[in-house]
């Protein structure tokens, strides 16, 4: 898995495109998948990624995260189209949305649209409604949101839900907190990994930019009055 990210609105689109290009190309199976916030619905970088996305059939799926908040603003201010994954219409894609970010139905949407992708049937447009519960950065006071919102959004939280639905078709407890326990140090083991891994060297924020410099004798450098 590779993952490419920077501060820039909707930036995981146009990369997502290029690397299921890159997987057209290749005759491969691979699947780009660019997510995004509902906030940047309406950046143009989405909607031309959306574009060339469906023009060419190119194997990748977008997933926009709509938790209601673009950071302190409210969605209904931004925009009138309440559910995000109509925006696939205006570009004749398939587009479904998730409500509660049910982590079945999640797997479910996501495997019809993975499918899709292998098949050389083009994208799709996923938006998943999350749910946060804490502040968009550490000390976000989140003043602007109603006590009342964030006391509801405990109780439709999908890992308790998850865990009465497993309750419901048999699961004991001890096995759900060996799950819980088991995902724990997963996560634990990945970001040690991460914290392990040797930083990169500064020259290599110069690599595959463009496209690698040639090898051979430097070309010399010309200059003028200009």
């Amino acid at each position: 898995m590779n993952f490419a990210c920077s501060g820039i609105i909707a930036q995981g689109c146009p990369p997502a495109v290029g690397a299921a290009l890159a997987a057209e190309k290749r005759n491969t199976d691979a699947v780009a998948v660019g997510y995004l916030g509902e906030g940047a619905l309406q950046q143009g970088g989405f909607l031309e990624s959306l574009n060339l996305a469906a023009v060419r059939d190119l194997p990748v799926v977008f997933v926009v995260e709509d938790n209601d908040w673009a950071i302190s603003m409210p969605k209904d201010r931004v925009t009138d189209v309440a559910d995000g994954s109509r925006r696939a219409d205006g570009f004749d894609l398939p587009g479904e949305r998730v409500d509660h970010n049910d982590p079945v139905t999640v797997y479910e949407t996501a495997e019809r649209a993975v499918g899709r992708a292998r098949a050389g049937n083009g994208p799709t447009l996923i938006e998943v409604q999350v749910h946060r519960r804490m502040g968009h950065f550490m000390g976000d006071a989140q003043g602007y949101r109603p006590d009342e919102e964030i006391e509801r959004l405990d109780r439709i939280d999908p890992i308790p839900r998850t865990e009465d639905r497993l309750r419901a078709e048999g699961v004991d407890d001890e096995r759900i907190e060996t799950l819980r326990e088991s995902a724990t140090d997963r996560v634990e083991e990945a970001i040690e990994w991460a914290k392990e891994q040797p930083k990169p060297a500064p020259g290599a924020a110069h690599e595959d930019v463009f496209v690698n410099p040639p090898s051979g004798p430097a070309v010399a450098e010309t200059g003028g009055d200009d």
